[in-house]
């Protein structure tokens, strides 16, 4: 079997498949910070800070590096897991690490607002309408609302499509 990574971008970030909808995703960050870029930028923010401090600190100052690699490690991860929430069907792989039933949930809640947006009715709810309580038909491709006689004449007839 095939794996589904696909390997780094340029050096940075990576490209691989949705687990829930299968799309192809790319993400322009790597999955951890740590390259040296990241590091000359925390050391040049250590140092800057290193020399405003100086007149109470001097030398010990260096000692700005570990709360700004805290921030900076703890924004670039925020960064990425923003970026690694799938766009098309709502799959959080950070959420589903740590609670399944609600990636579910954030998944199902991410379907229900697009259709509320498409102004189409979730498969299996029903729908209040003039006629009535409605139900939802899930076997086409597109779903619509049916109403109670309609529905009464698809379980009579269910070979004929209307």
């Amino acid at each position: 079997m095939r794996s589904q990574w696909k390997g780094p971008i340029h050096g940075q970030g990576w490209d691989f498949y949705c687990p829930n909808c299968s799309a192809p995703r790319r993400v322009p960050y790597r999955p951890r910070p740590g390259n040296a870029n990241h590091f000359f930028q925390a050391g040049l923010i250590t140092a800057v800070l290193t020399l405003i401090t100086w007149p109470w600190f001097e030398i010990k100052g260096v000692v700005w590096f570990l709360p700004v690699w805290l921030v900076y490690e703890t924004v670039y991860r925020l960064r990425l897991r923003v970026a690694m929430a799938c766009r098309n069907c709502g799959f959080d792989p950070y959420l589903y690490l740590t609670d399944i039933t609600r990636a579910r949930t954030a998944i199902d809640s991410h379907w229900r607002l697009k259709f509320q947006e498409r102004g189409i009715p979730f498969p299996g709810d029903s729908v209040e309408g003039a006629e009535g309580v409605q139900e939802l038909e899930e076997n086409s491709g597109t779903p619509h609302a049916i109403n109670a006689k309609q529905h009464a004449e698809r379980q009579r007839s269910p070979r004929l499509d209307a």
